[in-house]
């Protein structure tokens, strides 16, 4: 969009495409950042070459991401794929099974896993599920969900974007989703 509107801007004639260099497909990210470094491009939002760290999408793009998302989702006729299901005892059984073995292994390479008993209470308490009601300010639409993390997981947030806002005086998530603790007697 910024190249878009200095075209306009500036007129076709004002830019110019070239190549730089050839090389093999294996050095293009090292090629590219060098130039990146060197010429410090006026229109290149990057600052790393394959990597979007330290940029943000604007809101109108994040809605349509959300849209697009929530698109799928109600076409497929479900909220999420992993909502109101849990694993069978044969996959705990597997999963239980795979961690013994790395902690084997760790053990062999004489490492070990030990954690202080604040951390382990830490732990305990970030196990237990908190539901929360989650309403979309919007549509006046409110859900219950089972965890904080599977409330993150459909608003498309980490599960300590939720934490924050439940801590806020104002819990709104994306200026649109409104997050509260479910209260026990409910």
């Amino acid at each position: 969009m910024v190249i878009y509107k200095a075209l306009l801007n500036y007129g076709y004639s004002s830019f110019k495409l070239e190549i730089l260099e050839f090389c093999n497909k294996d050095e293009t990210l090292a090629r590219e950042q060098y130039y990146l470094d060197l010429l410090l491009p006026e229109y290149n939002l990057l600052k790393q070459a394959a990597n979007r760290l330290g940029s943000k999408h604007s809101e109108k793009t994040k809605e349509k991401i959300s849209l697009s998302l929530k698109t799928k989702l109600k076409l497929l006729g479900k909220a999420h794929h992993r909502l109101g299901s849990s694993h069978s005892e044969e996959s705990r059984a597997k999963m239980r099974e795979v961690a013994r073995n790395r902690l084997a292994i760790l053990k062999e390479a004489g490492l070990s896993i030990t954690h202080s008993e604040e951390r382990k209470a830490k732990m305990r308490m970030s196990a237990i599920k908190h539901p929360v009601e989650v309403t979309n300010v919007l549509t006046n639409e409110t859900i219950i969900y089972p965890s904080m993390k599977q409330a993150a997981s459909i608003i498309g947030v980490n599960e300590s974007t939720v934490r924050r806002a439940l801590k806020r005086d104002n819990p709104l998530i994306k200026k649109t989703y409104k997050i509260s603790y479910v209260s026990k007697d409910e």
